[in-house]
């Protein structure tokens, strides 16, 4: 097998690391949208606790329920986005003569406790929990 020559080889790693910097990218922006949710949370039950304003809550609540979707379908986007970032990592593992999954051994089967599946139980749990807050100011 030939070396690939040092440029080459230079702009396969540079490739390499834009690629898991926008894995941590997308996921830094998954954690912070749930981090805004919970302020959101927060600010929601202090305001039933200590106000007396079903028009405010009413509309705090509304609007949160709609960020706790949109949540869902960002993270649901990351959670591609990052299946793409992921096969072309390991085509560029392969080409930089790199093997992960030797030193690493994936779990292999159903991957239901993922960190975007959790954030998207946290963003449906929310928006229920809007709803609650909404209907409980409904007269």
């Amino acid at each position: 097998m030939s070396e690939k020559p040092a440029i080459e080889k230079d702009i396969l790693l540079e490739t390499y690391k834009t690629q898991w910097a926008d894995i941590h990218h997308s996921r830094d922006q998954d954690w912070e949208l749930s981090k805004l949710i919970l302020a959101g949370f927060l600010g929601l039950s202090g305001l039933t606790a200590f106000a007396d304003t079903p028009i405010l809550v009413q509309l705090l609540s509304i609007s949160f329920i709609i960020l706790s979707v949109l949540g869902i379908l960002v993270t649901i986007r990351h959670k591609r986005l990052f299946a793409e970032k992921m096969a072309a990592i390991r085509i560029l593992e392969k080409e930089l003569n790199i093997d992960q999954l030797n030193l690493f051994k994936p779990t292999k089967g159903l991957r239901l406790f993922t960190t975007q599946n959790f954030l998207i139980i946290i963003y449906v749990l929310s928006a229920l929990i809007f709803g609650i807050f909404l209907l409980l100011q409904v007269p």
